[in-house]
């Protein structure tokens, strides 16, 4: 069964504090590149080692990463080195959320 959205909601509400903020604050922005040449990112193992040292299941990890680039605030490289792994980089309008969501946690604190 699908939900049906109202209007004036927004695609972001499928985001999960502080998870998917975290995800987003360990990943290189997007076009950072190794030796000026390799696409430099994480894997969803490498995040869920950063993120929860290795707490959380990468299969999580690898939804909510799913998740983050269907929202348009990560984008999936094929990774130098991964066996075929995708890596991940945050866009620019994962950096804009990112510091906005952290500028709001500083007020809050």
């Amino acid at each position: 069964m699908t939900e049906t959205r109202k209007s004036g909601d927004s695609r972001l509400d499928l985001i999960r504090e502080p998870l998917d903020y975290l995800i987003l604050d360990i990943l290189p922005v997007e076009g950072t590149l190794i030796f000026g040449a390799y696409s430099d990112g994480k894997t969803s193992a490498e995040i869920s080692k950063l993120v929860g040292d290795g707490t959380i299941p990468t299969t999580l990890i690898g939804n909510r990463v799913r998740v983050l680039h269907e929202l348009g605030l990560v984008i999936r490289l094929l990774g130098l080195g991964t066996s075929g792994r995708n890596i991940y980089q945050r866009t620019q309008f994962g950096t804009e959320l990112l510091a906005k969501w952290k500028g709001d946690q500083n007020v809050t604190n």
